[in-house]
């Protein structure tokens, strides 16, 4: 994975396991760490909602640090999914790391 951008990833999967939580009752995530060569980052999800296929307006940069998971909706529509699944969240904290080559 690339390092993260002035205004974040976007991780685009088809369906995320990761957000049926969110669906099934069991509970929401309130924070992403993301791990990269680069170093740890950690997001607080401030936003979720739900837009057509074709918007793609949510991977727009965004004006601080974000990432942006997209997946399936609904999360067990079987065939392709008439609608997509956004969660945006905000990084708050990251520790980079210092890259040693051999």
């Amino acid at each position: 994975m690339a390092r993260p951008a002035p205004s974040g990833p976007s991780i685009h999967e088809r369906r995320l396991p990761l957000l049926r939580r969110a669906d099934d009752g069991t509970g929401w995530i309130h924070t992403i760490r993301l791990d990269t060569l680069h170093g740890s980052f950690v997001y607080r999800v401030e936003r979720t909602w739900i837009v057509k296929p074709e918007d793609v307006s949510v991977l727009e940069p965004t004006p601080v640090p974000a990432i942006t998971l997209v997946t399936c909706f609904p999360f067990y529509f079987q065939g392709s999914a008439p609608q997509r699944f956004i969660v945006r969240a905000v990084r708050v904290e990251s520790s980079l790391r210092t890259l040693v080559s051999r």
